[in-house]
This record gives C-alpha cells, sequence and structure tokens, in this order.
C-alpha cells in the first residue's frame, strides 16, 4: 500500500471514529435532556453531572472546572472509604470521615454529632460480631459495595451531594446469610479544606435471607 493510500485510509478511520463520538454525544445529551424533568422533580436526587459544567472559557473558568472535578473524586474516595470502613468492623475510624455537625438519617432516626453516629453504626450498620474487634473476624462476611454513583458539586466546590446505590452480603459461616440493598442520599463539605459528610441518609430497599451448598 502506497503511502498516499494509508494516508487516505488513516483520514477516512478518523472521520468515522468523529461521527460515532458526535453521534454518541448527541444521544446522550438527548437522553440526559428526556430524562432530567423527571429527576428534577425529586428534590433529594442530584442531576447536574460533570459532564454538564459549562466548559471553561479563560483560566478563572478552569480553575473552577478543575476545582469541581476535584471535589467529585474527593467525594468518591470518601465514600468508598466509608463503605470499607464498615465492611471491614473499622467503625472507630468512620468518625473521622464526619464533619463537625454532621447528621444521619435511617429508618425514622437521626442521629446527630459525631459520637451519636458512630454508636448508630455501630449498632445498626456492622454485624453485632463485628462490633467489639474493629476489625475482620475470619468465617464473618460483610461486603458493602457502592454503585452507580451520581454527584452533583456547588459552584465554589465547597459542598456536594452523592445519590449512590449500596449491594450489601453479611453472614457467619455455617449459621446464616442476607443480602441487602438501599440507596444513600449524602451531603458533603470541605471542612478545614478536607472533605467530610455532612448528612449521611440511607433508605433499605430490601433485604432477604439467602442460602448456598
Amino acid at each position: 500500500m502506497t503511502v498516499r493510500k494509508q494516508m487516505k485510509r488513516s483520514t477516512s478511520l478518523l472521520s468515522f471514529a468523529a461521527l460515532l463520538l458526535a453521534t454518541a454525544v448527541s444521544a446522550q445529551s438527548a437522553s440526559d435532556d428526556a430524562l432530567r424533568p423527571h429527576l428534577q422533580a425529586q428534590p433529594h436526587l442530584p442531576v447536574i453531572t460533570v459532564a454538564n459544567y459549562p466548559k471553561p472559557t479563560n483560566l478563572e473558568e478552569l480553575d473552577a472546572y478543575v476545582a469541581r472535578l476535584e471535589a467529585v473524586e474527593a467525594m468518591k474516595r470518601l465514600q468508598y472509604a466509608f463503605g470499607y470502613y464498615l465492611e471491614r468492623g473499622y467503625v472507630d475510624a468512620v468518625a473521622d470521615l464526619f464533619a463537625t455537625r454532621a447528621t444521619a438519617d435511617y429508618r425514622g432516626g437521626k442521629f446527630i454529632g459525631k459520637d451519636s453516629i458512630v454508636r448508630f453504626l455501630r449498632h445498626h450498620f456492622v454485624l453485632p460480631e463485628l462490633r467489639d474487634s474493629n476489625g475482620p473476624k475470619a468465617g464473618v462476611l460483610n461486603e458493602h459495595y457502592l454503585l452507580q454513583p451520581v454527584i452533583d458539586v456547588s459552584p465554589d466546590a465547597t459542598k456536594g451531594w452523592m445519590r449512590v446505590r449500596a449491594w450489601n452480603f453479611e453472614g457467619v459461616a455455617g449459621e446464616r446469610q442476607e443480602m441487602s440493598a438501599g440507596i444513600y442520599e449524602n451531603t458533603y463539605v470541605k471542612e478545614d479544606g478536607v472533605w467530610k459528610i455532612a448528612s449521611l441518609v440511607y433508605c433499605e430497599s430490601w433485604r432477604v435471607d439467602y442460602l448456598g451448598d
């Protein structure tokens, strides 16, 4: 194949790729536009995603854009750390993830302050076998997966919101096994330069026993 033919083929492939990308972006935009009215009807559900943030046109706007992107990643890491500490039984470490005046809502109860939240988590979110261990135990299953995060960030990148699904597997070898799922709708704030959980709201969707050979 000649150099000219190779160049022509490369140009055609690039054009085709650009067309596919433009089509995908257009389809995603149309999908977002169709979904947004439904989402906006639910006041607690974040609807603005990173893709919808205004594109920066100067250095000041670029700084704000980058700050939002960094905030999104910081909130993800914070929520994933929360899930990891809970499933491994490191309840005491969870306290450092919450803001000074944080709150938690669960099954109609409201818990205010770090100490109250840690007591609530220890007795409602952690298996009895892990409550006093401050670490994992052999034969105890306590998996806490977090999926489909939807995140929004305030214009000044000092406050954020996340709606994320939880899928949980719990059990003790030879005794019992349970599977459950729920949704977190949390608020986060930047406190002394560090992202913290300001409000944790968890609604359990379902819970079921399961047995296996």
